[in-house]
């Protein structure tokens, strides 16, 4: 995570954090959603280790929900941010019941199956009920597994990003990478109580996490150059 954090001054952490391309966070609930039902595949082998994973995978749906129902771009998934954080409510509720957990993916899969990459349409404002399910979500509870997703994406972007090739696919992989690490900045910076006992320990943890968010954020849209 260090690597994709700027030392940026108190004026710059007060400016609004930038969003990364909204097609890649849509893409990026596509993928995890395809994680999911890998780890899903089969009953009789699902294990600790899937539950685990399936965990970790809903968490970051529901963080890449969240993240879209705030975008500042209109798009067809757009609407439905906050039926999908509340599926990855439910599959985090019910990561260890297979027949639950998959009930719930297939509901997330068939609503982004409705929503193609190329559709556009005027969205609906991110309600108060979409802040809050977001919120209750992840939890204070959730952080430590935020913390390994992070690490887990982190080390995939610096992967790809280590080769020079400018190749289509590493830029789309760039791209979604770090989308997905900026949409996990905010529920762990939002859990600021977890990584500090003091309001100025607290305090540096969510300006580690917005530093994070600009940082991948702004590789993402450097992505598309």
């Amino acid at each position: 995570m260090r690597a994709l954090v700027v030392r940026a001054s108190n004026d710059q952490r007060r400016q609004e954090t930038p969003q990364p391309n909204v097609d890649d966070v849509v893409a990026q609930l596509r993928f995890y959603a395809d994680r999911l039902d890998d780890s899903l595949a089969k009953a009789d082998a699902y294990d600790e280790s899937k539950q685990t994973r399936v965990e970790k995978d809903a968490a970051t749906v529901a963080a890449l929900a969240a993240l879209l129902s705030r975008h500042t771009a209109d798009h067809a998934a757009k609407p439905h941010a906050t039926a999908m954080q509340r599926i990855a409510a439910d599959i985090l509720a019910n990561h260890s019941d297979h027949a639950k957990a998959a009930a719930a993916n297939a509901q997330l899969k068939r609503l982004l199956g409705d929503a193609k990459p190329t559709e556009t349409q005027s969205a609906e404002a991110p309600s108060a009920n979409a802040e809050r399910s977001a919120a209750d979500t992840l939890t204070a509870d959730t952080t430590p597994m935020l913390m390994k997703q992070i690490r887990f994406v982190d080390n995939r972007l610096k992967r790809a990003a280590r080769d020079r090739a400018a190749s289509a696919k590493l830029r789309s992989e760039v791209a979604g990478h770090s989308a997905t690490l900026a949409a996990l900045a905010e529920p762990t910076a939002a859990n600021a109580r977890h990584y500090g006992k003091t309001p100025e320990q607290q305090q540096r943890w969510r300006d580690h996490c917005r530093d994070m968010a600009t940082a991948a954020a702004n590789l993402n849209l450097a992505a598309h150059d």
